[in-house]
């Protein structure tokens, strides 16, 4: 038998986003913590793209008006940045 549990709006809101939106709760949770000249690195993960990941953090950094800045020099599948 089939088990259900009914959602919050707010957990729905994650599986029904519309169109153009993104859940960047991650990427807001862990620019929240960074300041000017601090960076870090990501591991880009199954089935995601370098562009994406850049794309969302861009997103999530713009919302918080923070600027980051992208190194070139990142060994393939990471994205290093820097909060401007």
């Amino acid at each position: 038998m089939p088990q259900f549990r009914q959602l919050s709006p707010t957990e729905l809101e994650r599986f029904f986003l519309k169109r153009g939106q993104m859940d960047l709760t991650e990427y807001e949770k862990v620019l929240a913590r960074m300041k000017s000249n601090e960076g870090a690195e990501v591991q880009i993960g199954e089935g995601e793209t370098v562009r994406a990941v850049k794309r969302r953090l861009t997103v999530a950094a713009k919302n918080q008006g923070k600027q980051l800045q992208y190194s070139k020099r990142a060994p393939e599948g990471t994205v290093v940045f820097r909060v401007k």
